[in-house]
């Protein structure tokens, strides 16, 4: 149930003395900053990523298939996968990466195999970052979104939040108009999973407090009210 049970396990299936064990679950900790007597359940969707892949890392296969390994990782998270990667293939481990996010393969990746229309095209070298520029001007065409925010579609006063038993937000003041597009940006496990979580009707009602949950001007933030927000 907890981080460090999830870590070890591998290890434990294919033999690995206690020591080294132990050694190896230290080391992935601290690279990959996990929280190793947290329980998985009360990890967020980015804490969950990291300890999957140090999880499939700390036991030093010989050849590691990751599928889209960056999703849900902060910029940190990011980072410490780099190199993880970049160490294993120095070590000689075969790395074949599914990946949307080509700027971050591309500081580690020996070649690119792109697949379109079911055929592979291959790129080595200076070729990989090439094709993943031309690849990445696709985001500056403009992509007709309404610019003009309509009137105040939702707004949230007061939210405070837990996590199981863990505090995660407190304090939390939103307002967000009709026509609009947010970003809501944050390091893995700060809360945003868990506010989005709050604001479309998905978290039990016991987990939070609001001052004010209005959607199109009714409040939401009874409990027989916020029920109706999924529905939304």
């Amino acid at each position: 149930l907890r981080s460090e049970d999830e870590l070890v396990f591998g290890m434990e299936n294919r033999g690995f003395a206690r020591e080294e064990m132990q050694q190896r679950s230290r080391e992935y900790v601290e690279r990959f900053a996990l929280e190793p007597t947290k329980e998985v359940l009360h990890l967020s969707g980015g804490q969950k990523q990291r300890l999957l892949i140090a999880s499939c890392l700390v036991t030093g296969h010989d050849v590691l298939l990751l599928d889209e390994p960056f999703a849900n990782l902060d910029h940190v998270g990011v980072a410490n996968l780099v190199a993880a990667l970049q160490a294993c293939c120095k070590q000689g481990t075969t790395v074949l990466c599914v990946e949307h996010r080509l700027e971050e393969v591309c500081k580690f990746a020996d070649a690119l195999l792109w697949l379109e229309d079911g055929q592979l095209t291959e790129f080595r070298g200076d070729q990989i970052v090439e094709y993943a520029q031309q690849k990445a001007s696709i985001l500056n065409r403009d992509l007709g979104w309404n610019t003009k925010p309509g009137e105040l579609l939702l707004r949230v006063a007061g939210l405070s939040a837990r996590r199981g038993k863990t505090p995660v937000l407190a304090g939390i003041d939103l307002e967000l108009p009709e026509n609009s597009s947010t970003l809501l940006l944050g390091r893995n496990g700060c809360g945003k999973t868990t506010l989005m979580r709050v604001l479309c009707g998905l978290s039990p009602r016991r987990q939070f407090h609001a001052e004010t949950l209005s959607l199109q001007g009714k409040d939401h933030s009874n409990a027989i009210a916020y029920r109706r927000l999924r529905k939304k």
